[in-house]
């Protein structure tokens, strides 16, 4: 449904498709940028201070652990930069990259059932 629902089309996938080459290769300077910024507010950087699911390293106990160089933050650019390679990669056409997409969506809602929120 969610493709139907937002209109996905093959046109679409076949831009995305045509983007990877410019953009995958820009996707770290992207990463240190957002982080960057989102570690020069205490106010979003306390979000990063909690263990990130999945990750096993040394955890930061208050926002001024925070740096581009914590394990912890490298492990979530990481992460992030996992997807959004993805997101110009894969395979529209296939119903496993719609749940793939979807599960990133409810995983981020705070919807119960997920053990990291």
């Amino acid at each position: 449904y969610l493709r139907a629902f937002v209109g996905f089309t093959s046109e679409d996938a076949a831009a995305l498709h045509a983007a990877a080459p410019y953009v995958a290769p820009l996707v770290p300077t992207v990463l240190d940028a957002v982080y960057e910024k989102l570690l020069s507010f205490d106010i979003t950087a306390k979000a990063f201070v909690p263990r990130q699911t999945g990750y096993d390293g040394v955890v930061p106990t208050k926002v001024e652990d925070l740096s581009q160089d914590h394990p912890m933050i490298k492990f979530r650019k990481h992460f992030l930069g996992g997807y959004l390679k993805k997101v110009v990669t894969m395979d529209y056409e296939n119903d496993e990259s719609w749940e793939y997409l979807d599960k990133v969506g409810v995983m981020h809602t705070g919807v119960a059932g997920f053990k990291h929120r």
